[in-house]
């Protein structure tokens, strides 16, 4: 089966949601994120019960049974019943892996609408976001740690981030950073774990993007950009790809000169150095 792109599951799983959210306050909407988080978790830990909610003979009565049995903190919340029948009803067996992913991508698009609420909401949470990844890129002894499945149970590396990003980042924010944390898988090698991590937090903000309508762009720059810089770059940008563009501009002392903007997977380099190694291989003997 052709796997589905991050952006699009984060907008499939606010299109399944969206009915069941109106005129829930903050509360009731953080608990259905979390009953959604839960969820996700127990069909982690046992994936016999995961193939069993994924079994097209079982009848929607039978999977409403072993709900009861399994997670009745599930089966007593009306909106998260209703999220539950929508991703299991019909499933072939196979597909017990994107029941796992629904509960966790239906959860992370109840925060996203929680924060979109708010005025900037959705940008100002990529921004926070994009904060984290370059902590966790300049602090490489913290990413390790984070990522060390081997060396530190969950409940360590949760509270190890709690304890760094609580005073700096919002609720919201926090949250999707523990979730990242919760899921590293500890099968997995250190260095695949810790990028794991780096990756989970960039499909929040590509998420966030698809949300908003817009796109991210990574600035990469010697020295940090005027506003006037800003907007002549973010002009440039939207006229090129032809939609809304968000910067997020990293300073790097090794970039010489220049700019280099990545949109995606599409990378334009003028920098110094990219001329300087592109002329060096030009003369190369």
């Amino acid at each position: 089966m052709t796997p589905i792109p991050v952006a699009q599951r984060y907008l499939n799983a606010k299109t399944r949601l969206e009915p069941l959210l109106q005129g829930k306050n903050d509360q009731e909407l953080w608990q259905l994120a979390e009953l959604c988080f839960g969820f996700s978790n127990l069909l982690e830990d046992y994936p016999r019960v995961a193939t069993a909610f994924a079994n097209t003979e079982r009848s929607l009565h039978d999977k409403h049974l072993l709900l009861e049995r399994v997670y009745p903190q599930g089966r007593a919340n009306e909106a998260f019943m209703a999220y539950f029948e929508d991703i299991t009803d019909g499933v072939h067996p196979l597909m017990a892996y994107w029941i796992r992913q629904a509960a966790q991508d239906g959860g992370v698009a109840i925060l996203f609408h929680i924060v979109s609420l708010q005025p900037r909401g959705l940008i100002a949470l990529s921004d926070e976001l994009f904060q984290i990844q370059e902590f966790l890129l300049a602090h490489r002894e913290v990413r390790n740690a984070l990522g060390d499945t081997k060396g530190y149970s969950k409940a360590q590396r949760v509270a190890l981030a709690r304890n760094i990003f609580a005073e700096q980042v919002s609720p919201t924010a926090l949250r999707l950073l523990e979730r990242a944390v919760e899921r590293l898988a500890t099968s997995r090698k250190h260095a695949l774990v810790a990028r794991s991590l780096d990756s989970a937090l960039e499909h929040y903000v590509q998420g966030i993007m698809a949300l908003s309508n817009c796109q991210s762009a990574r600035i990469y720059t010697a020295r940090p950009l005027s506003e006037n810089q800003r907007e002549r770059v973010q002009q440039v940008l939207e006229r090129k790809l032809g939609h809304v563009v968000h910067l997020q501009v990293t300073v790097d002392p090794k970039v010489l000169g220049g700019l280099k903007i990545q949109v995606g997977s599409r990378v334009f380099d003028g920098t110094l150095a990219s001329m300087f190694n592109q002329t060096k291989a030009i003369f190369a003997p």
